[in-house]
């Protein structure tokens, strides 16, 4: 799984630093072992993120159910709120391990500089 949450933030890290934001994507490791980020084909060039979300949770749901897959990974920008104190940018990663094994999700809160485009992770947040 630390392979596919690493991806998931190389992803992301490239992602925010080229265009300031992301629509959710994935990534799998397939049946042979292979990492590899999945695409989906959309008939809007902008569609709404939820929709990304549900199609890519059925398509990673289809594949491991049938063996396509062994895990999957989804990546999704999102805000947090901490105690009611402070909102944060945040990588949100879903985890699908496998078959039979239940999911895991994390946030990653982040801070963008605007200027510099560097990116600052924060620390793991578990919403399990």
């Amino acid at each position: 799984m630390q392979e596919l949450v690493e991806n998931i933030i190389r992803q992301a890290d490239f992602l925010l630093k080229e265009q300031g934001e992301f629509y959710p994507f994935a990534t799998i490791i397939s049946r042979n072992g292979e990492l590899r980020p999945l695409g989906l084909m959309l008939e809007s060039e902008h569609p709404d993120a939820q929709l990304v979300i549900e199609q890519l949770d059925l398509v990673l749901d289809k594949g491991i159910a049938m063996g396509e897959y062994r895990s999957a990974a989804m990546g999704i920008n999102v805000i947090v709120n901490k105690n009611n104190h402070y909102s944060s940018d945040a990588l949100e990663i879903r985890i699908k391990p496998g078959t039979n094994k239940l999911e895991k999700t994390l946030c990653l809160p982040y801070v963008l500089n605007k200027l510099s485009g560097e990116i600052t992770f924060g620390k793991f947040i578990s919403l399990d």
